[in-house]
């Protein structure tokens, strides 16, 4: 909500292990400015998606190493009021 990047749950990762597909990061600056209402005051501008290269699948049972990468190459496309305190 403040636009500051969250934790990454392993879930996702667990799933492109067991399905052997591709981990594709995606940074998305900009869009907490527009709040959480149900409905846009504004038309979004101003925002940028940064498409990473693709990672490999992840291997079964060692899906932390892939989710290190995916955040790693996210924060790479951020902002530093974007970031993490401990990033």
């Amino acid at each position: 909500k403040d636009g500051v990047l969250g934790s990454f749950k392993k879930g996702p990762f667990t799933m492109a292990a067991r399905a052997g597909v591709r981990i594709v990061p995606i940074s998305v600056v900009g869009t907490h400015v527009f709040g959480t209402g149900a409905l846009p005051i504004a038309i979004p501008r101003g925002v940028r998606i940064i498409v990473h290269p693709p990672l490999d699948a992840p291997v079964a049972k060692q899906e932390d190493e892939s989710m290190a990468a995916a955040r790693a190459a996210v924060l790479s496309g951020l902002p530093a009021a974007m970031r993490p305190a401990e990033a």
